[in-house]
């Protein structure tokens, strides 16, 4: 009987050897795979858009509607400077009126921030409709699309309600005239127009105040107060008063954000909200687009706001 010695020759275990080498090698390969998660490798995100419509832009001479995107890759999302990679972007991006279809495609600009940052920015002045649904998309040639839609609120037919008396702070005796935007619960900005005339109210000149975002929402609007005696001390009011100048009327302009909108009002720049961690309109996406309505009003000054001026 032949016996094989021992230990085996190593020519006779080479090949179990490189077997369980390979075999060892799959298992390791096969493990890394249940465990390893690339965070690029998916379907559902590819870009990030932060921007919005807003209505004041119709007007001529006004900005232009801005929206910022960005491509979820795995390069830097930060663009130090115009020669690196990231600063070439492989999207159009279209605005479309979901009502009538219309399409507008918006220009791109590559846009320094910063010192050391710039970003993926694109513009339009194309005139918006409050009550309308508009749809962004960002599209990429390969024909992966990006998109969220923002219904522009309908609120230039609110009737502001002025108080019937204004309000005289005992202490510096200024007048206040309290105010109320009904069924507003959020808002930008408040900029009041006081409309003055010395000729029975036929022609008037206004002055114009920047209020800000002034008040609260108390559960039928947003209530504030003007600050009558301070908005127009600048024209030595009882001076003028007594040369029968009249305050004839105010006038208020607001911009009004949507209402799913739950973000600043800065223009999109270099700063972003973090969009993985707040609520998010984009489909194939992250980030928010918005859109602000217009209030501009105008209402006649009660009689006692005019006695209460007279008086001063």
């Amino acid at each position: 009987m032949n016996r094989i010695p021992f230990p085996l020759p190593f020519q006779a275990l080479r090949p179990k050897f490189l077997a369980l080498l390979i075999s060892a090698y799959l298992f390791v390969l096969s493990g890394c795979d249940t465990t390893f998660v690339d965070p690029f490798a998916n379907d559902t995100n590819f870009f990030t858009i932060y921007g919005f419509l807003d209505e004041a832009n119709n007007l001529p001479g006004t900005r232009a509607h801005a929206v910022r995107v960005v491509p979820i890759t795995r390069r830097a999302e930060a663009i130090t400077s115009p020669a690196d990679p990231q600063a070439n972007i492989d999207a159009r991006v279209f605005v479309i009126n979901v009502f009538n279809g219309q399409e507008t495609e918006w220009r791109h600009t590559l846009q320094r921030f910063s010192e050391t940052e710039y970003g993926h920015v694109y513009r339009s002045n194309m005139p918006i409709a409050q009550n309308t649904l508009y749809r962004i998309e960002v599209r990429r040639s390969d024909g992966i699309v990006t998109s969220a839609e923002t219904l522009v609120p309908a609120v230039s037919t609110i009737n502001i309600i002025q108080d019937p008396q204004p309000r005289i702070d005992t202490a510096t005796n200024e007048i206040h005239q309290g105010i109320l935007i009904p069924n507003v619960s959020n808002l930008w900005n408040i900029d009041l127009t006081y409309y003055i005339s010395g000729s029975g109210c036929f022609t008037t000149t206004p002055i114009n105040v920047a209020y800000g975002r002034p008040g609260s929402f108390d559960g039928e609007g947003w209530r504030f107060e003007a600050n009558v005696t301070s908005d127009l001390r600048g024209i030595d009011i009882g001076e003028n008063m007594a040369l029968d100048l009249t305050l004839c009327s105010i006038g208020l302009d607001v911009r009004v954000p949507d209402t799913e909108w739950d973000l600043s009002n800065a223009e999109p720049g270099a700063e972003l909200p973090a969009f993985s961690t707040v609520p998010s309109n984009v489909e194939n996406g992250l980030g928010f687009f918005g859109s602000v309505g217009v209030i501009n009003n105008a209402w006649n000054t009660t009689d006692a706001l005019k006695a209460a001026i007279a008086q001063q």
